[in-house]
Parts: C-alpha cells; sequence; structure tokens
C-alpha cells in the first residue's frame, strides 16, 4: 500500500480530524481557530499539525489559511486515510466516526513516516502551553488514562505493534474479542498500574477498546504512569468527569483560574479534554441556572431507570442546541468551572471543596 509521508524525523505534535460539513459546521465541533487564537493568548506558537482525514476540500482556502495563519501545519491525509478505508471495510460494522479512529494511527504512521508524535484529540483545550506539553512529555510513551484522546509515541514500535495487531483483529473480529475478554483478567490492577483504561464490550468496537486491550496484554509499549515525572508539576487527566479516580491523594480539590489558566490545589492543569458526555454535562449544568444552587448536577452516565428517559428528552429538546464551540465560549470566555467544581454541585461528592 503506498503511504504519503511529510518527511518528519524529530517528534511532532498532530491534531488528526475529518470534516463532514462545511468551515462553519467544523468548527462548531471542532473548534480549532478557536483553540489556536486561545494558545497565542497563551504565548504558544501553535507548533501543531492538524492532519485531515477527509473533507479538507470541504472547509475552505479561507479556513486553512485562518488556520495556517495561526502557526498550525494543514496536511491532507485523505489519500491514505482512503486506502485503508477500502482495504479495511471489516470495521464498517462499527460506524464511520470509529473506523476513522481505528484507522487514524495507520496515517499517522504513513504521513509522519513512522517519527515520533504527540496525538491530540481535536476537542483538547490547552493550559500548558504544547510546547511545554512537548518538552516534558516527549520522551515517554503512553497513552493517558487509556484514553487515545492524548498519546506520547516516542518508541515508535508502538505505531508498529497497533498496525500489525489491527490485522489480527479485522482477520476475525469475534474471535479475537473473544480471546481479549478472556486475557481480561487483572484489568481493575492494570487500569492504575499501567494506565491501560478499561472496556466492558465483549466486542471490541473502538480503538480505545482496543489500545485498552493492547497496553492490558503488554502488546504496546507503554511508560508505566510512575515512570512519567510531570504529574509532580501538572496535573494530567484525560476524563473530566471521573478523573478523580487517579487523584485520590488531592482530594478534596480546590479549583482556581488565575489569568485565563485553570488550577487544581495550585498545579496547572495540562489540558481540558472536553470530550462529549463532558459537553453534555456542561450544558446542563449552564441550562439548570439557580437550580444548580438548589442541587447537585446530575451526571447522565450514572443514571437508571425512568430518570434516564427523562434526562434524554430534556438534554435534545432543550440543552442539544448548544454546540461545543458555545460551550468553550461560556466556560473559557464569559465563566469559569467555578460553580460547578464544588462540593454540593458536581455529580460526585467530596471531590471538590466547598464554597467559600
Amino acid at each position: 500500500m503506498e503511504r504519503v509521508r511529510c518527511g518528519a524525523e524529530e517528534m511532532s505534535s498532530v491534531i488528526a480530524a475529518w470534516a463532514k460539513g462545511d468551515a462553519d459546521d467544523f468548527e462548531r465541533h471542532v473548534p480549532l481557530l478557536w483553540l489556536g487564537r486561545r494558545n497565542r493568548t497563551l504565548g504558544s506558537t501553535n507548533p501543531i499539525v492538524v492532519l485531515l482525514l477527509e473533507g479538507i476540500e470541504k472547509l475552505g482556502e479561507s479556513y486553512l489559511s485562518q488556520l495556517k495563519s495561526l502557526g498550525f501545519d494543514v496536511i491532507d491525509g485523505s489519500a491514505s486515510y482512503q486506502q485503508y478505508n477500502s482495504a479495511f471495510q471489516q470495521l464498517d460494522r462499527f460506524g464511520d466516526y470509529e473506523k476513522k479512529c481505528f484507522l487514524r494511527w495507520l496515517v499517522i504512521e504513513d504521513v509522519f513516516n513512522g517519527a515520533p508524535v504527540i496525538h491530540y484529540d481535536g476537542d483538547i483545550v490547552f493550559n500548558e502551553l504544547p510546547e511545554v506539553i512537548h518538552d516534558r512529555l516527549g520522551d515517554k510513551t503512553f497513552v493517558l488514562h487509556g484514553c487515545p484522546a492524548f498519546v506520547s509515541i516516542s518508541d515508535t514500535k508502538w505505531l508498529a505493534e497497533y498496525r500489525a495487531n489491527l490485522m489480527h483483529f479485522v482477520a476475525d473480529i469475534e474471535a479475537y474479542s473473544s480471546t481479549a475478554w478472556k486475557e481480561r483478567e487483572g484489568w481493575e490492577i492494570s487500569y492504575s498500574k499501567k494506565w491501560a483504561g478499561c472496556r466492558f464490550r465483549t466486542i471490541i468496537s473502538s480503538d480505545q477498546d482496543f489500545i485498552s486491550h493492547l497496553i492490558h496484554t503488554d502488546r504496546l509499549p507503554q511508560q508505566l504512569p510512575i515512570d512519567v515525572p510531570s504529574r509532580a508539576d501538572l496535573v494530567l487527566f484525560s476524563d473530566p468527569l471521573y478523573f478523580f479516580g487517579h487523584f485520590e491523594n488531592m482530594l478534596p480539590i480546590s479549583y482556581k483560574r488565575v489569568d485565563g489558566v485553570d488550577y487544581f490545589n495550585g498545579v496547572k492543569v495540562a489540558f481540558w479534554h472536553m470530550q462529549s458526555d463532558f459537553v453534555r454535562y456542561l450544558r446542563v449544568f449552564a441550562g439548570r441556572g439557580v437550580l444548580n444552587n438548589i442541587s447537585r448536577c446530575p451526571n447522565h452516565l450514572e443514571m437508571k431507570g425512568p430518570e434516564t428517559y427523562f434526562w434524554k428528552i430534556i438534554n435534545k429538546i432543550t440543552f442539544s442546541r448548544v454546540d461545543r464551540l458555545q460551550i468553550y465560549r461560556e466556560f473559557f470566555e464569559s465563566s469559569d468551572f467555578s460553580q460547578l467544581f464544588l462540593a454540593d454541585v458536581f455529580w460526585k461528592p467530596m471531590v471538590f471543596t466547598s464554597r467559600q
């Protein structure tokens, strides 16, 4: 299979993304212009490659030029992706989004010529400069808490092993998943000791499921959490709704924003992963208004029974009209997380300190 390469030799920072609609639609859901402007305000030059797997032609020259003017390098990875899209039709069963997530690592290996990379999801909002994160973590290889939203790959065997194991997976998805489920024993230990994440589906259905399995079974090179030194001066986590499981020694946490940057107990948060479930949670919090002063803001992922159905209806009617860009503007421009990250408001008790 022909590979498209960008000739990179040193470690690159990359955001793999794709566009389904025009530039306005893309920016509402993957706010890269907003991110680039914020990074510039914080002092970054945006040394990040935006690798577009699909839809670069939909974004238009004006949008792409603005990205480049902010410092981003924009690369069209669609030729490489389309080859894999055709070759890995077995992944179609998981839908277009999950298929692209599975295949982005192959495209990254191709485009960057197998060189080291730090990968960020397109819904990452930086608190620390990407240059600083590169300097502190670029010599490590790990998937942060088992979530591929942030992956530092200094050992490029990671990419080769991922590719080889994916070939085995797609050859017989049911058989591979069945074997993987039998190998799942001890995942609770790997969750914390290896940052392997967790999975609860018998059939591996996402690259996160797949990577979790590969880390748990030592098929991917992975730095142990204890060997990631920057944890002493950066708070690193992938899931804002459940991060506390990795930071029990910090509880209860005091949150504060200073000059646009967020801190937990005086330690800088590296970045926010503004993933879909956290954005949904913020929509609910913003929509409840004064209710947040009366009752705890519920987490839809923890709901059971009739309340789940009721929440879904309310969210669809009222809150789902608020896109990710609007949430960014609300919580990073108009306000912060200070009214949410409180002991009596955040969905999980005892995570944050009480009101002052």
